[in-house]
């Protein structure tokens, strides 16, 4: 069966988002350890969390994986950019993917380089970010978007330093109620994931309260929060409309998701370039599902947000 990845990136910028401008990732000396030893790690362990929330060791660890995530778009072989969209393929072939919702978040991903790319291959599924920095009101940067193809909206608040509370999200979440297209919001840890030093840290509790407050909206929180997991399926039970991407999520914690939301609110998704869609298969067909249940999580689902499934 071919998949739906929910959850990818093309044309990634992080030195954009970088307020201390570490050096360039292919320049970094420790970057060959950090990979082995931590990200290699978790990748052969199929995502399993060490990290604790609260944990005194947390923010120096978001230190080291703002580190390794600089390289992630690039060729660590040579140290130079890599093909995005040709590897974005070549990893969607690898995995059994048949197609990529591609997820930007001005300034870092680019949404007119995101729409550019997705309208040259049917393969990718395009979104769009707001713009915070743009002079364009938001209501019209959102009904452009529609106009220019968007199939959904992803705001990354970490980045983009947007508190689920405020007047962006606010109006982001009423468009994609009131349009029928999908929200991805991004969940788990702080900006110091990208070397940045303050600002805004959602919670899960801020997730269920937007889900409810706007509730034909279909939110996804991203990631099911990374380590801080747990929370965020508390979140899910108390609000209908609230899934959940599985990337960087272990067979174990997928398991536990399944309890709560059912299989009607999980979907598969890799965050491309860092994450690795074939070890989030490996871990999901691992369970054992039955066949429907499979096929709602690594496609049916996602068929559904995007309007393409009978009855949308």
């Amino acid at each position: 069966m071919n998949f739906i990845d929910f959850h990818t990136h093309l044309h990634i910028r992080l030195d954009d988002a970088d307020q201390r401008r570490l050096k360039p990732c292919h320049a970094d000396p420790l970057l060959p350890l950090f990979h082995r030893l931590i990200w290699g790690a978790f990748e052969k362990t199929g995502y399993h969390y060490l990290l604790k929330p609260g944990s005194p060791f947390e923010r120096p660890m978001e230190r080291i994986l703002a580190r390794i995530m600089r390289a992630a778009p690039f060729d660590p072989a040579n140290g130079t950019p890599a093909p995005d969209e040709q590897t974005l393929e070549r990893r969607l072939d690898k995995a059994g993917i048949d197609r990529a919702v591609v997820l930007p978040v001005p300034p870092v991903s680019r949404n007119a380089d995101v729409i550019a790319t997705c309208r040259g291959n049917p393969r990718f599924i395009p979104f769009f970010s707001p713009d915070t920095h743009s002079d364009e009101p938001l209501d019209r940067q959102l009904a452009g978007a529609l106009r220019d193809g968007a199939r959904g909206l992803k705001i990354h608040p970490l980045l983009q330093n947007l508190p689920l509370s405020g007047d962006t999200v606010r109006i982001t979440a009423a468009f994609a109620e009131r349009n029928g297209i999908p929200l991805v919001i991004h969940a788990g840890g702080s900006r110091a994931l990208f070397n940045l030093c303050d600002g805004i840290r959602p919670v899960a509790t801020e997730f269920s309260t937007l889900a409810n407050r706007f509730p034909g909206l279909n939110l996804v929180a991203a990631h099911t929060g990374l380590w801080e997991w747990r929370s965020y399926l508390a979140a899910a039970a108390e609000a209908p409309n609230l899934s959940l991407d599985i990337s960087f999520q272990s067979p174990e914690v997928i398991r536990a998701a399944l309890a709560v939301t059912g299989p009607r609110r999980l979907l598969f998704g890799s965050d491309f370039p860092m994450g690795n869609a074939t070890i989030v298969r490996r871990n999901l067909t691992s369970l054992g599902l039955d066949g429907e249940t499979l096929t709602l999580i690594g496609r049916g689902n996602a068929l559904r947000l995007l309007g393409e499934a009978p009855g949308s």
